[in-house]
């Protein structure tokens, strides 16, 4: 028969060995320079599993959050040297607005940073009497931040 004290240490020797594989697989610190003006998606590997790690950036930037379903989560114009969380298949889009290269970093490497055509954020100037059209082709809801006076 076995005895208790058996089943416990095998249990712990399994919990240990599991806790240094996920230890082992992301261990090696990540770090991402952006230039001024350059956007990066950065998204979980298609493979792992939901985990919650964070992005430490450095400089001013614009950023946007997706839930997993593809809604916005959150946003926000020339944000300052910030963490950010990603879990699931949450994805942000991060834009530099620093007139100089900003970097992204982080300890572990539960993500990828991969470059973006897209900007996080747009933003467009209209002359007085100029007109905007927009349209939502993502299917998802989406809001306007306007200011001055509007007609």
């Amino acid at each position: 028969m076995f005895s208790i004290g058996r089943i416990v240490c095998a249990l712990f020797l399994l919990a240990a060995s599991f806790l240094y594989w996920e230890k082992e697989a992301y261990a090696e610190p990540v770090s991402y320079v952006l230039s001024s003006g350059s956007s990066v998606v950065i998204t979980p590997y298609p493979d792992s599993r939901p985990i919650m790690a964070s992005v430490k950036v450095s400089g001013g930037h614009d950023y946007i959050r997706y839930f997993d379903n593809g809604a916005v989560s959150d946003y926000k114009r020339s944000d300052k040297g910030t963490s950010y969380s990603i879990s699931g298949t949450n994805r942000i889009i991060l834009t530099n607005t620093s007139s100089s290269s900003i970097t992204l970093s982080s300890n572990s490497v539960p993500y990828q940073i991969a470059s973006s055509s897209t900007p996080a954020l747009k933003k467009v100037w209209l002359n007085p009497g100029a007109s905007l059209d927009v349209t939502n082709t993502s299917g998802k809801s989406s809001s306007i931040t306007t200011g001055g006076i509007i007609d």
